[in-house]
């Protein structure tokens, strides 16, 4: 009955009757109120089973701090990892990573200008203890963090390298335009991580104030979701939560407004390092205010996606011109500030000619409010929005927690809210059947004003490169009103994708592999199909399908050619409709089809819903019979790249990477970063040629379906466009062009003018050695356990870096061959202190092994990712593809959870000393220039 209620209630605000009608609460989620003003959601939800999130909001941010505390809610955010009542110094982080909850994977926080927040994802809840001390974390962090002085002190130097790290140039832009663009606010004064003087001398009281003052139950929430018994979660949380006591004569929680502008604010800057260029127009509203977000701002937010979406499809359309205004560009309406909403229009702006870049966005946003849009652009985006719709509500005993737990989030914070699936598909569908273009003309033409605009303008500080002045933004401004703006024209094709179903052939053998619980399928033409059916997801069918080659079958002198085929192929359309024709016949289905030419394979990936499946099937069939070679995608894709690589030489970042990549391939010839004078080397008529070529034969592809297949009703689909497929039964497989890393030490220093000094450590071991599942577990457990052991000495003990990234990998194609690598920022005079950390580590397991802690900590981590990996798509996905390509079932408990169990101490010493040769390994720093 209840159900049954909201969804009356729901059809009489799609009638129109919205005046003061509440939008009901998903019955689902349970929201309570303690006495002390703490705010708590709780929801059941299986996906994935055996686990729950934990999140913790307050409604404080970087606005709330006083001139001496700049930084210091960023800074809190820190200390909540570093000590608590319950959790002493680093107890938080050493708990879950005993249960396999690892840090800044699955335990991690932010801190915005108003909001901060904690989570602990996929938290196993197979044992009480478990769920008693993830609310315990919650709980500390609410009211109980110790800010022991320190813990204090060991940290400034952690947020001090983080500071270094983000002052990229886009961060320095940001900086740079937030005086304007936010003018007499609050929010120009911010920065979040705040002033470096803050942090590195700031009294210990001055911070625990801060925390005093706005850590506390009436602006927080708990939110918990998963594989859990609400009652007793509830209880539990009432239980524990009621115990923190509410603040006495609490400081007024100020929401700093945005004041209104009559004349427009333009910001413009620029940075020597900048890379691109970006164009951003805003007209800002008055936000809906949260007491007053009833039935008819449900119906608004739903106008607004389908605005946002039909002039998002124009401005992708205009990409694809020959020479197209603008690297790419997106429109939105959403939030500005706390207190402010804006309708906003961004362009990834053409170096060459900034200033045409702005013009077009400007003018699309003025083409919208003379004329509004077109039937047939809505009728597409109402499709648009109810598939998705569909699929979500096809899907709503299988969703991930994290949907919900963002969804509670907004509601906490704004009222956003929180109807259900259920309830938001049934409305959306009554509403669109009633929703006229002229409704959603009238809310789109009153985006674009006279008032309230905010202009903003980036890019490199370089001769050659014109920014436009605010003289110049100004005068399109005032013009744009007189120009000769004409209204936007289409022409939609009737043609149907294939006219005529194709022949096929028939499955001329069929096998179960029943390791893997799969079917198999061979096709006359040769085409073989893998087909496993999954419950993971009630609305989705992966696809990939492979096939050896790839462009290592092609000299070096076509490698630039090579490196742009993909993204061409992806703008070109297929058989008769161009890029643009074809996103406008898939309007309404939920499928993805995407042919790709790699290194050592040709390949399909593809996704779709069970009712779209036969049209993933078309594309695939269209994509290798009747591919659309486009001279003018191939232009418009070059002048785009153009844009992005003109100045990609300013960002050190950029160079240093592109440093990186032709030192470890021993500067072999086929490796070539791409630059404006690759694009120029681009031979179209080549791109056909090798397209052609790759996907001539399909006798040596095997497709992969995972998903909620059903055998019988895709049979006839498969035999039909599977089976029609090209078939010249050729023997090919990939040529090892002997691209390999440097056989010998390597040490290297690379000197760069920096705006912010700072160094990049980068370490990499690799070698040739023969694969087997043991060797490559242990690698994953000393990618692991190394990343154990430079945050607790790197970042924590020495607060030399924000994060060191470690990564393993394990290759058998061209050749048998493994690397770990480390990466990290941090000051300059300290790169060749914390350089010998990671290097005393390295010897120091190769001397002694992991601490057992370290590996049980690894042990965990890795069968708890197994067990949430087996129950997604994707994951067999991989498998399968694994095991077709190398005839090994890594999912067998021999190849995976046995190994995993029997790793030891030993074990994981003999491989590092194997492995990490001291003889055979990599090391590049890049360093400020010397003056």
């Amino acid at each position: 009955m209840k159900a049954r209620l909201l969804l009356i209630l729901f059809l009489l605000g799609s009638l129109g009757t919205f005046a003061q009608k509440k939008v009901p609460m998903d019955s689902s989620i349970r929201k309570g109120v303690l006495k002390n003003g703490l705010t708590y959601y709780i929801r059941a939800n299986q996906k994935p089973a055996e686990r729950a999130d934990f999140y913790i909001v307050t409604s404080a941010g970087a606005t709330l701090e006083n001139p001496d505390q700049d930084g210091l809610a960023h800074f809190c955010e820190h200390m909540a990892f570093n000590g608590t009542k319950n959790f002493p110094k680093k107890g938080v982080l050493n708990f879950l990573e005993r249960i396999g909850v690892k840090f800044g994977h699955n335990v991690n926080a932010f801190t915005s200008t108003d909001v901060t927040c904690y989570n602990l994802s996929n938290v196993p809840v197979t044992k009480q203890e478990y769920i008693d001390s993830a609310l315990l974390v919650l709980h500390d962090w609410s009211h109980y963090v110790s800010f022991e002085a320190e813990e204090i002190d060991a940290e400034r130097g952690v947020i001090h390298e983080e500071w270094r790290t983000r002052r990229t140039p886009n961060r320095r832009l940001h900086m740079a335009t937030m005086p304007t663009i936010y003018k007499n606010s609050r929010y120009a004064e911010r920065d979040v991580i705040g002033k470096l003087d803050v942090i590195d001398n700031c009294s210990y009281e001055t911070m625990r104030n801060f925390y005093k003052d706005w850590y506390r139950t009436d602006l927080q929430a708990i939110i918990i979701v998963g594989d859990i018994d609400v009652d007793a979660m509830e209880k539990q949380v009432i239980e524990l939560c009621s115990k923190i006591p509410a603040t006495e004569s609490p400081k007024e929680r100020t929401l700093f407004e945005l004041p209104d502008n009559k004349e427009p604010l333009i910001a413009i800057a620029t940075d020597k390092e900048a890379a691109n260029s970006k164009v951003k127009i805003s007209y800002k509203h008055d936000i809906v205010k949260p007491a007053d977000k009833d039935m008819k701002y449900l119906r608004t937010l739903y106008i607004r996606k389908l605005i946002s979406f039909i002039l998002r499809s124009r401005l992708q359309e205009l990409t694809q011109q020959e020479n197209p205004p603008f690297v790419y560009s997106y429109a939105y309406y959403g939030d500005f500030v706390r207190t402010k909403d804006a309708f906003s229009i961004v362009a990834m702006a053409k170096t060459d000619n900034i200033e045409k870049s702005f013009n077009t966005i400007l003018t699309e946003g003025e083409r919208m409010k003379r004329y509004g849009f077109l039937p047939s652009e809505l009728k597409r985006a109402k499709m648009e929005i109810l598939s998705y719709l569909e699929k979500a509500y096809n899907n709503r005993d299988k969703e991930k927690n994290s949907r919900y737990v963002w969804k509670c989030f907004d509601n906490f914070l704004t009222n956003e809210p929180i109807p259900g699936i259920e309830n938001e598909f049934s409305f959306a569908k009554e509403m669109f059947a009633k929703l006229t273009i002229d409704e959603v003309n009238q809310l789109a033409q009153s985006w674009i004003r006279d008032e309230n605009i905010v202009v903003s303008i980036t890019g490199p500080e370089k001769e050659g490169v014109v920014i436009p002045t605010e003289e110049q933004i100004l005068k399109h401004l005032k013009n744009i009103a007189k120009q000769d703006v004409k209204a936007y024209e289409e022409t939609v094709s009737d043609e149907p994708l294939v006219a005529k179903v194709p022949k096929g052939s028939k499955i001329v053998k069929e096998n179960a592999n029943k390791d893997l619980d799969a079917t198999e399928w061979e096709l006359a033409n040769g085409v073989k199909v893998v087909l496993k059916r999954t419950d993971f997801d009630n609305d989705e069918i992966s696809m990939t399908a492979i096939s050896k080659g790839g462009s290592s079958l092609y000299p070096n002198q076509y490698i630039p050619t090579i490196q742009m085929l993909n993204p061409i192929i992806s703008l070109s359309g297929v058989a008769n409709f161009s890029q643009t024709d074809l996103d406008k016949k898939l309007a309404g289905k939920v499928v993805y089809v995407s042919p790709s030419i790699e290194k050592y394979q040709e390949s399909f990936k593809g996704k779709s819903s069970i009712k779209d499946f036969e049209t993933m099937l078309q594309l695939t069939y269209l994509y290798f019979t009747k591919p659309r070679f486009d001279e003018k995608a191939c232009k418009a894709m070059i002048s785009r790249y153009d844009g992005l690589l003109k100045n990609k030489s300013a960002n050190p970042a950029s160079r240093f990477r592109d440093s990186l990549s032709v030192i470890m391939a021993d500067y072999h010839p086929r490796i070539q970063p791409m630059n404006c004078n690759s694009l120029k080397k681009v031979d179209f008529n080549k791109i056909k040629e090798i397209y052609k070529d790759r996907f001539a034969d399909a006798s040596d592809f095997t497709f992969i379906f995972v998903g909620n297949v059903d055998l019988k009703k895709m049979k006839p689909m498969v035999e039909s466009y599977l089976g029609a497929l090209p078939s010249i039964n050729r023997k090919e497989n990939f040529k090892d062009n002997k691209v390999r890393p440097p056989h010998k030490v390597v040490d290297r220093d690379i000197y760069m003018d920096l705006k912010v000094p700072k160094s990049t450590v980068f370490i990499d071991y690799t070698g040739e050695t023969k694969y087997d599942a043991k060797t490559k577990i242990c690698l994953r457990a000393i990618e692991h356990i190394l990343d154990l052991r430079f945050t607790e000495e790197i970042r924590e003990n020495a607060g030399g870096t924000y994060g060191v990234s470690v990564w393993e990998d394990f290759n058998r194609v061209p050749y048998e061959n493994y690397e770990v690598g480390i990466y990290f920022d941090c000051d300059p005079e300290k790169a060749e202190t914390l350089k010998d950390i990671v290097y005393a580590e390295i010897n120091k397991l190769k001397a002694e092994g992991p601490s057992q802690v370290d590996l049980d900590k690894a042990v965990k981590y890795f069968l708890k990712s197994r067990e949430e990996n087996k129950k997604k798509n994707k994951f067999w996905l991989n498998v399968l593809k694994h095991n077709y390509k190398y005839n090994e079932n890594i999912t067998s408990p021999e190849n995976y959870e046995k190994i995993v169990n029997s790793l030891d101490r030993k074990m994981i010493q003999k491989v590092a000393k194997k492995l990490l040769n001291d003889d055979q390994h990599v090391e590049v720093i890049m360093k400020p220039k010397k003056s």
